[in-house]
């Protein structure tokens, strides 16, 4: 990552600055080392609108992965603001961080209503990543308040989007496997 920065450092400017910050903020993040101030220096790293909404999208993601509700929530909401009538794909990412944290605090009405939001708002500009996801924490917490058909519904979307992505990574094996391994995909195609 330092020799990434450094690069970034030699060629001048600061757009691939935000994102390069963004990914040591992950690390940081996942080493319980402080990521307050690396996500918000990502998020300033420019003054591009398309820089700030990919950190908070990176922070969105390394929080979910470290199971964050309070980081979801907040870097949710700042991404909706950010994106509201300028670019329904990113607020879809921040409907989602929203719907992670609900779903994380065991709010099960506000994060199926986020959820809803999320996919539908993905599904409208062809998002499928926002597509998956928020159909796995529909079906989550539509399983959470009893309603089984439908949460299986969700779950079955969601699937037959994965599906579609795993045979894309056919001709490469080590992501292909990364990428089933991984617990949000694994809870999709193998549930309990």
């Amino acid at each position: 990552m330092e020799e990434a920065r450094a690069l970034s450092d030699q060629m001048g400017g600061n757009f691939f600055r935000g994102m390069i910050l963004a990914a040591q903020a992950w690390l940081a993040l996942r080493s319980e080392d402080g990521a307050d101030e690396p996500f918000a220096e990502a998020r300033h790293a420019s003054d591009s609108l398309l820089v700030s909404m990919w950190a908070l999208r990176t922070e969105i993601l390394a929080s979910e992965e470290v199971g964050d509700a309070r980081r979801l929530t907040r870097a949710g909401e700042e991404l909706e603001d950010l994106a509201r009538d300028n670019a329904p794909l990113w607020e879809s990412w921040g409907r989602l961080g929203r719907a992670l944290g609900a779903a994380l605090r065991e709010e099960w009405g506000p994060a199926l209503d986020l959820a809803e939001a999320a996919r539908a708002q993905a599904e409208a500009v062809g998002e499928l990543r926002v597509r998956w996801r928020a159909s796995r924490i529909g079906a989550r917490a539509l399983a959470a308040l009893g309603r089984d058909e439908e949460a299986e519904a969700h779950r079955l979307g969601a699937v037959a989007i994965l599906e579609s992505e795993v045979t894309s990574l056919g001709s490469f094996p080590d992501l292909r496997a990364s990428f089933l391994a991984r617990p949000d995909v694994a809870e999709l195609l193998d549930p309990v």
